[in-house]
């Protein structure tokens, strides 16, 4: 755990990926629903969101490409749309 600890205030910041990997070594079932879907999906949509304005890059995520990413986060987590918050609509 040392490789994810900040050295200003020395709290462990795991990221997304090794998260999953340590929730895996524990059995969890969410962790290996994520990793059944990893290498044939999630893999591909994550690099692209990471290169996007959402995360570290300069490229707009296209709708079919957040569509594809929320059907494989619904499926692993084994959510249903329904149940997600709804986030008010803001009128300017």
């Amino acid at each position: 755990m040392t490789k994810y600890r900040d050295a200003k205030d020395f709290k462990i910041r795991i990221p997304l990926l090794a998260s999953f990997r340590l929730l895996r070594e524990y059995g969890d079932e969410l962790a290996n629903n994520f990793f059944r879907l990893y290498d044939k999906e999630i893999k591909y949509l994550l690099e692209t969101r990471n290169k996007s304005i959402l995360a570290h890059g300069f490229n707009p995520v296209n709708e079919e490409t957040f569509e594809r990413l929320s059907e494989s986060i619904l499926e692993f987590s084994k959510a249903k749309e329904e149940d997600l918050p709804k986030f008010p609509i803001l009128q300017i």
